[in-house]
This record gives C-alpha cells, sequence and structure tokens, in this order.
C-alpha cells in the first residue's frame, strides 16, 4: 500500500499558476524596495558629507545638517537603554530562571505578550498624556515613554532556560546564576 504525501501529489496548473504569480509578486516587490533604496543612495551620496553630519539646521540661512537630530536621539536612546535594560534583563532572568511556574508568572507572561502587541501609537499617546502632564513636553517625556514600549519586549525574548545556553558559550555555572529548575 502506498502512502498519501503531498510530496506525491499531482500539482495542478492553477496551482503552479498561482505559484508563479506569487514568486513574481516576490520579486516585483523586492526589486521596487531595491530600487527606492538605490535611488535614495544614488541622489543622497553627494550632499552626505562631514559637514552635513556636524552641522545644525537653519532653514533661515539655508544651512542643511542633522546634527540637532543626532544628539537629539541619543538624549532619548540613552536613558531608554540605561533604564529599560537592567529591568528587561532582570525580569527575564527571574521569570525564566527563578519564578516557579504559577499563576503569577502566568499573569505575568499573558501582560508581557499582550502589551508586546500594543501599537507604538498607543505608547506614544499615553506617554505623552500620562509623563506630559508631569514633566510637560520633554525629552525625558520621550525617554520615559520609549521605555515603557521597549520594556515589554525584553522580558519576553529568552523563551526557554537559560541554563543550557551557559555550556554553549562556555561559561562557568557560577558566571550565570543557579542553574534552571533550582
Amino acid at each position: 500500500m502506498e502512502h498519501a504525501s503531498i510530496m506525491n501529489k499531482k500539482r495542478r496548473v492553477s496551482d503552479q499558476l498561482l505559484e508563479a504569480m506569487i514568486y513574481l509578486c516576490a520579486f516585483l516587490a523586492v526589486g521596487l524596495l531595491l530600487g527606492i533604496i538605490g535611488y535614495v543612495f544614488w541622489r543622497g551620496f553627494r550632499t552626505v558629507n562631514w559637514s552635513f553630519l556636524v552641522t545644525e539646521q537653519s532653514p533661515t540661512k539655508g544651512i542643511m545638517g542633522i546634527a540637532g537630530n543626532i544628539v537629539n536621539t541619543l538624549y532619548i536612546v540613552v536613558p531608554t537603554l540605561l533604564a529599560a535594560t537592567p529591568i528587561g534583563v532582570g525580569g527575564a532572568i527571574y521569570l525564566n530562571e527563578y519564578a516557579k511556574p504559577g499563576k503569577f508568572v502566568s499573569l505575568v507572561q499573558f501582560t508581557i505578550e499582550t502589551l508586546t502587541g500594543i501599537p507604538s501609537i498607543i505608547f506614544g499617546l499615553f506617554g505623552n498624556v500620562f509623563f506630559g502632564k508631569i514633566f510637560g513636553y520633554s525629552m525625558l517625556t520621550g525617554a520615559l515613554t520609549l521605555t515603557i514600549m521597549v520594556l515589554p519586549r525584553s522580558p519576553g525574548i529568552p523563551r526557554r532556560p537559560c541554563g543550557p545556553c551557559r555550556t554553549v558559550i562556555g561559561a562557568e555555572p557560577w558566571a550565570s546564576g543557579p542553574p534552571s529548575g533550582t
């Protein structure tokens, strides 16, 4: 008796036509993306120089530059990383290595997964209303909002116990806390 397998199944012409259309659309999308990237690179390559990177923009003087944008990005990203990294990594280590499975851990993991699915515009509106009332419209408001946005993604990254990972990277057992399940 021959086993029925999807690999042995005869393909219909309509299946082949649909597969060809999917590949055509995929190649068209990738081609358009590469075309846009190439166009922006080709047109912008002559404009980007050291002066453009270290000069602040002044529309009244006709000076173009992105130094202010780079500095403002650092003003928001650095405090965000300083706040979110220890909390997120600590939460991930606690949930994966120390917390006993139960209702609390299930509730925390459900909350993390739910918060991960919230669009960034909702976090932005919340941060603007909540932190904006406390600190006003400032870099601190942006950094705290971004911290709240990034935090749910940190503990959710490691899904498996980290214990077996220790041997793969060559770490001593004492270097990363007690083994999983203890």
